[in-house]
């Protein structure tokens, strides 16, 4: 395993010289403009009056305020001193008072010396690159630098950086690469670093220091400049909607796509044929929807089809493969939801002033599959997607595999901040607000706790390591009454009891199985490792130990023979698992 921190290269990926002796000149400060002043007063305002957390401005939110700032320019404390800090200490508990006046003169301050931090310190850097680091001496590198101490000196800042380009080095001289090969390319992202620092305006500082603010209301409250809004809109609508328009997993996005087709799985001698619909994300074409077009793209619309097909092949059983899938529209997880149960609620929403709404599902109680449904999740399953799987765990129709889900029970709407600024010649940004919270049919939020599978898979990642739990000031876990509905009762307690001792059993005989818990285990170690060595011999030596795979996803240009499902199945251990219990299903006769 590398210790070449990803969280570093999305630091360092933009950072570069071409020659050694490249020096950064200082620029000229940046200011706000009166337009960031007004838009600051109308976000303070609309966080003031919306946001479901009915937060108002304090010294408490101030100092918040003032800590997420620096932590937001400078999450691993590289580039600001500890005297900088403190040289802004008498604000602390002035932001909000200046914040609601639209006065935003802090951050640019800040920001100016946070630029300045960087160009010298990247100097400092260039000043020394063409020394190689001695690869023999015994010392380590902490692999975590969030949240550390500030750096009291800048000689103590110095070794800190000596140490992170020793530590990139160590991992390259491991691949082979010379020390000219590996300055060259550590110089060329410093040279991309400043670059890009050098690159940014007054409205980058602004954005920045509007989600400083936002920040403290809820992770999911966002400021947007105009260009950005398209990467919330993209599986998003201007409606009630539920997604986590950024979400990774173990550092990639969904690597998904919509997908159908049919396995062959034998169990106990008898073979069953079983359908996998893979959604990547509950879609919804939102312009065509409105332009009342007969035919228009959606999630629930593609499933629909590709269900209707499977039906027709004659499946045994259905399993929707919902990992990684961070949401979308609400109203797309709710019309999926009326292909599998009868006309009533599907979930609960809570608004920023207390009313309760009910949605529900009104196809006119048209089921189109009944038979046996499971649902495979994993902790990157968030948002719409833990609404379609919570109704279908309360109305006891479909069974849940996998990992506890990402656990984002909260609804956003995108406010165009032009409409308060009534001024044709500005271009202002976006503001995505959390409005509501959503509620399960049986009153529970699975804010924070995800949706507990009825089957749990094992998982690198507990709620803690990746999740909404993890995130700061997420909004909290709370319950309401439960709604009126009426349970299928398709599943039963026997059923899921029967379930879990079979993938027991599984667990103790599968090899892949108990490889991709032995991988896991190893994972979880080399995660908490809080530091590596920077001895050249030492690290080659960890890196010979560390042989962990921990892919679970399937190429869908594989072929599709019978013996190569076996192959891909086998790189796939959750989708093996999940249709080994699907098969277990259809033969207790579920369906």
């Amino acid at each position: 395993m590398k210790y070449c921190s990803t969280s570093f290269v999305f630091c360092l990926i933009h950072l570069a010289a071409l020659s050694q002796s490249y020096v950064f000149e200082k620029v000229q400060p940046l200011k706000p403009t009166d337009q960031h002043s007004s838009e600051a007063y109308i976000i303070a305002s609309l966080l003031n009056r919306l946001h479901y957390n009915q937060l108002t401005f304090s010294d408490s939110v101030s100092s918040e305020i003032f800590d997420g700032y620096f932590d937001l320019l400078d999450p691993r404390r590289i580039y600001f001193l500890e005297d900088d800090i403190l040289s802004f200490e008498n604000f602390r508990y002035r932001l909000d008072d200046q914040i609601t006046k639209g006065e935003i003169s802090f951050a640019f301050d800040v920001y100016n010396l946070f630029r300045s931090r960087v160009i010298d310190q990247l100097n400092d850097v260039f000043n020394s690159i063409h020394l190689e680091p001695d690869y023999t001496i015994d010392e380590n590198y902490h692999l975590s630098l969030y949240r550390i101490a500030w750096q009291a000196s800048h000689e103590q800042k110095n070794d800190l950086w000596r140490k992170i380009i020793k530590n990139q080095a160590v991992d390259y001289k491991n691949e082979g690469l010379s020390w000219n090969d590996i300055s060259e390319i550590v110089s060329l992202r410093l040279r991309s670093i400043g670059n890009a620092v050098l690159s940014h305006n007054s409205d980058y500082v602004f954005c920045k220091y509007m989600n400083a603010i936002s920040q403290v209301f809820d992770p999911s409250t966002k400021y947007f400049l105009s260009p950005e809004k398209g990467k919330f809109d993209s599986n998003l609508n201007p409606f009630l909607e539920s997604g986590f328009d950024s979400l990774h997993y173990n550092g990639i996005s969904n690597p998904f796509e919509f997908a159908s087709k049919t396995y062959e799985v034998d169990l106990d001698n008898e073979g069953y044929k079983l359908g996998v619909i893979t959604v990547p994300n509950f879609y919804l074409d939102f312009d065509a929807l409105s332009a009342g077009r007969q035919e228009y793209e959606s999630a629930s619309n593609d499933v629909k089809k590709h269900l209707s097909a499977l039906i027709e092949e004659g499946i045994d059983g259905l399993m929707l493969d919902l990992r990684f899938n961070g949401g979308g529209s609400l109203q797309e997880a709710i019309e999926m939801c009326g292909l599998f149960i009868p006309d009533g609620p599907v979930v609960q929403v809570r608004n920023y002033d207390q009313s309760l709404d009910t949605m529900d599902d009104e196809d006119g109680g048209v089921i189109l599959y009944n038979g046996p449904l499971a649902i495979l999740v994993n902790r990157g399953s968030a948002a719409a997607s833990e609404v379609f799987c919570s109704a279908m765990q309360d109305y006891k129709r479909g069974v849940i595999l996998g990992e506890s889900t990402y656990g984002k029970g909260s609804i956003q709407s995108i406010i165009d901040l032009k409409k308060y600024l009534r001024n044709p010649k500005v271009n202002p940004g976006y503001l995505k607000i959390t409005l509501a919270k959503l509620y399960r049919v049986n009153g529970q939020n699975f804010q924070r706790i995800g949706v507990i599978p009825d089957v749990q898979f094992p998982s690198i990642y507990s709620q803690e390591d990746f999740g909404e739990a993890s995130r700061q000031n997420a909004l909290p876990w709370d319950e309401i009454a439960s709604a009126k509905f009426k349970p299928t009762n398709t599943i039963s307690e026997e059923l899921l009891d029967h379930l879990n001792t079979l993938y027991r059993e599984d667990l103790n005989s599968d090899p892949d199985l108990q490889k991709l818990v032995r991988d896991i285990e190893k994972a979880k170690e080399n995660r908490e490792r809080k530091s590596v060595s920077l001895n050249l011999e030492t690290r080659r030596a960890a890196n010979e130990d560390d042989d962990d795979d921990l892919t679970t996803s399937i190429d869908d240009s594989e072929v599709s023979g019978a013996d190569e499902i076996d192959e891909k199945l086998k790189k796939d251990p959750y989708l093996k698992e999940g249709l080994r219990l699907l098969a277990a299903m259809k033969k207790y006769k579920i369906g």
